[in-house]
């Protein structure tokens, strides 16, 4: 995936994508981490807004070399950078205090998901906080897939580009309901699961261990 104007371009993609990091990165800062593991990262963007107010010892893991590199230049030499994968993540247990993971565990299928709820739940401290953002199911999908496809043409889309993108569904990512969301948490061993925010087809979840 091509790191260059990648935060621009999901801007454009994800109808409030800026919300949605705010929501992860609030939730961050009010756990009151030491450690912290943003799994997934991209471009560090969740990273940067809460290492504006305090300090914390951050990880970044991502699959993408180029999106490591880019969240390197934005956030510096203060946080670790990991290439890895959050299907087979190289920490042993008790490695954090909180774990986050924006917009990239819809790539995997359901049937994948339940074993990296496991490695989550499993590399936080006792009372660590589980944090992430994902495109759900939901509750009215025609008119939620409505409003993304207006979103995507008012930001510059053909309709036949919007379609194409939104077509993907069922195909390359894979969402879920917000109350599969729920189950999966719980059959992890997590608990006290919260609905952060809902907005058109994403939304952010937190869970404690």
């Amino acid at each position: 995936m091509d790191a260059e104007g990648y935060d621009e371009r999901i801007r454009r993609t994800i109808p409030d994508y800026d919300g949605i990091v705010d929501a992860v990165a609030s939730r961050i800062r009010d756990s009151g981490c030491v450690d912290w593991l943003d799994a997934g990262c991209g471009t560090g963007e969740a990273v940067s807004r809460v290492l504006f107010s305090r300090h914390i010892n951050v990880t970044l893991l991502d699959s993408s070399e180029q999106m490591l590199s880019e969240a390197g230049r934005k956030l510096g030499d203060g946080c670790a950078y990991v290439f890895g994968d959050i299907r087979d993540l190289p920490f042993p247990s008790d490695s954090f205090d909180a774990v986050s993971c924006i917009l990239c565990l819809h790539y995997l299928r359901p049937e994948e998901r339940i074993p990296v709820f496991s490695q989550m739940y499993d590399i936080l401290r006792p009372g660590g906080v589980f944090v992430y953002a994902e495109h759900i199911i939901p509750e009215d999908p025609c008119s939620a897939e409505a409003e993304w496809r207006r979103f995507l043409i008012d930001r510059g889309r053909t309709p036949e580009e919007a379609d194409t993108y939104l077509g993907r569904k069922g195909r390359e990512y894979f969402p879920l309901t917000v109350d599969d969301h729920l189950r999966l948490l719980n059959d992890a061993g997590f608990c006290d699961a919260t609905v952060l925010m809902v907005s058109c087809s994403q939304a952010v979840l937190a869970a404690r261990k």
